[in-house]
C-alpha cells in the first residue's frame, strides 16, 4: 500500500509538472486523460484524503497554469465546479453535521487539527483557483446551477455547502478584480 501511494505521488507530481511547465500543445493533446484521472481520484469517496489531494492538487494546477485552454472546455469547467461543490459539502472521517464547519476543531473543544488537507479544503482551493484564473463568463454559469441544486435541498449541510462555494468563488474574483488595478 505504501508503495502504491508513493507510485502515485511520483505519478501526479509528474503530471503537475507537465501542466505547470510543459508546452501547451503537449498539455491540450492529453487534456482529457491528465484531467480525466486527476477528476477520478478526486472523486473516489473510498480514498483516504492524502490520495485523493493528488487529483485536486492536479486539477488545481491545471486551472492556474492553463486557464486559457480550460476556458475552450465547457464541460470540464462545469466537472470542476460540481467536484469543488461537491468536496466542500463532504464531512471529515471526525466531524458530525452538528459542528459548525467553520470552527476550528481547537474552537470546538476537539484537538487541534493535524496537518493533512481536508477533502473541504482542497474543495475550496479548487473553487478559489477557478475563481482567480477564469473569466466569470467562463464558469459562473454552472456556480449558479450548483447553488440552485443545492439550494433546493431541505438539509442544512447542503445550505452550508451553498454558502461555502459562494464565499470561495466570491474571493477567487475579489482576487482577480484587485489584480487589475
Amino acid at each position: 500500500d505504501d508503495e502504491l501511494r508513493r507510485t502515485l505521488a511520483a505519478a501526479f507530481e509528474m503530471v503537475g509538472e507537465v501542466v505547470e511547465s510543459g508546452p501547451s500543445a503537449l498539455v491540450r493533446a492529453n487534456l482529457a486523460a491528465i484531467a480525466g484521472a486527476s477528476l477520478e481520484l478526486a472523486h473516489a469517496t473510498s480514498a483516504e484524503v492524502d490520495v485523493r489531494a493528488h487529483g485536486f492538487h492536479a486539477l488545481t494546477s491545471l486551472c492556474e497554469a492553463k486557464s486559457k485552454l480550460l476556458q475552450r472546455d465547457d464541460a470540464l469547467v462545469q466537472r470542476l465546479v460540481q467536484l469543488g461543490a461537491a468536496a466542500v459539502g463532504e464531512l471529515d472521517e471526525d466531524e458530525d453535521e452538528d459542528v459548525d464547519a467553520d470552527v476550528p476543531a481547537a474552537a470546538a473543544g476537539g484537538e487541534e487539527e493535524d496537518e493533512r488537507e481536508s477533502v473541504r479544503s482542497l474543495g475550496c482551493a479548487l473553487l478559489d483557483t477557478l475563481g482567480c484564473a477564469l473569466p466569470a463568463k467562463a464558469y459562473l454559469h454552472h456556480v449558479d446551477a450548483v447553488l440552485h441544486a443545492l439550494a433546493a435541498r431541505p438539509d442544512e449541510a447542503s445550505w452550508r455547502s451553498a454558502c461555502t462555494v459562494l464565499a470561495m468563488v466570491v474571493e477567487g474574483c475579489a482576487e482577480r478584480l484587485a489584480e487589475r488595478k
